[in-house]
């Protein structure tokens, strides 16, 4: 089966909307340790694991709407 670009950019802003959710609630969860004075480094490394994550998707989201605009 073979995707469509429109296929492909929806499923990218899906995925880059589920990781904004995840990259909120580390934050959240973060937060939340630092001020009960607990150590955030294994937190910290899964926020800039998500981070990349997300700049890799908008890379790919950025790719497909100029894919789009010039098929």
């Amino acid at each position: 089966m073979t995707w469509s670009v429109a296929d492909e950019l929806a499923v990218t802003k899906r995925h880059l909307a589920e990781e904004e959710v995840r990259r909120s609630a580390q934050i959240s969860l973060i937060e939340t340790l630092r001020g009960g004075g607990q150590s955030t480094a294994e937190t910290a490394h899964v926020l800039r694991e998500i981070e990349a994550t997300l700049a890799t998707l908008r890379a790919r989201r950025l790719s497909l709407e100029a894919l789009q605009r010039h098929p």
